[in-house]
């Protein structure tokens, strides 16, 4: 079985991808792993020629890394950073950002200190002077990964999200702010979180409000 040109067919009909019977699913995931750790350049090559990330093949290879290969954690910080300067300059729809949005419990189990930083380097790349879409995006991403978030053990970083995240709070468009109220409540379980007024509610539903 040839990985990569396998690959390259999802690229073409991601049907092919989809199509597949679970046990065959985990098995093409489970001799992905075991190629890239002959071939990761080959792979890193891979991803960096996709351009459109839904239904391609990088989603593919961040499942088989996030799912069953340990070794490969840091390469998926890397692209975490990677396609998160892409979003902040342009290159990259906001749309497209929720190709991140793999299964990091294994990440958070398995290398904590891996997990931490992702959740910390989204926390700082967040910005009042972004684009609304681009903070949103980030967001999301953000309370996504922060699921596996142990709320217990890991308070001194929790402290620091908040703290970094407040800095600004204020200075943010209501539409993100909105979003920031939800995943400290919701997600931090923070019960001092600042809250949304009932006129900026009013505002959300009646106008909109798309970053104002």
């Amino acid at each position: 079985m040839n990985i990569l040109n396998e690959l390259k067919s999802f690229d073409e009909d991601y049907n092919l991808w989809y199509d597949k019977s679970e046990e065959a699913s985990e098995s093409f995931l489970k001799f992905l792993v075991a190629d890239a750790k002959e071939n990761m350049q080959q792979y890193e090559n891979h991803c960096l020629r996709i351009t459109e990330e839904n239904d391609t093949s990088i989603g593919v290879i961040y499942e088989a890394f996030a799912d069953f290969s340990e070794d490969h954690f840091e390469f998926l910080q890397k692209e975490i950073e990677r396609k998160t300067r892409q979003l902040q300059n342009g290159e990259l729809d906001a749309d497209l950002f929720d190709t991140l949005e793999f299964d990091y419990a294994p990440m958070s189990e398995k290398a904590p200190h891996i997990y931490l930083d992702c959740v910390d380097f989204l926390t700082r790349n967040l910005s009042p002077n972004q684009t609304v879409p681009v903070n949103l995006a980030i967001l999301n991403l953000l309370s996504w990964v922060s699921i596996d978030l142990d709320l217990d053990n890991n308070k001194k970083e929790i402290k620091r999200i908040q703290d970094r995240l407040m800095n600004d709070y204020h200075t943010y468009p209501l539409k993100v702010r909105k979003e920031m109220t939800e995943y400290f409540s919701d997600i931090l379980e923070w019960k001092d979180a600042p809250k949304i007024s009932f006129v900026e509610k009013l505002k959300i539903i009646i106008l909109g409000v798309m970053g104002n």
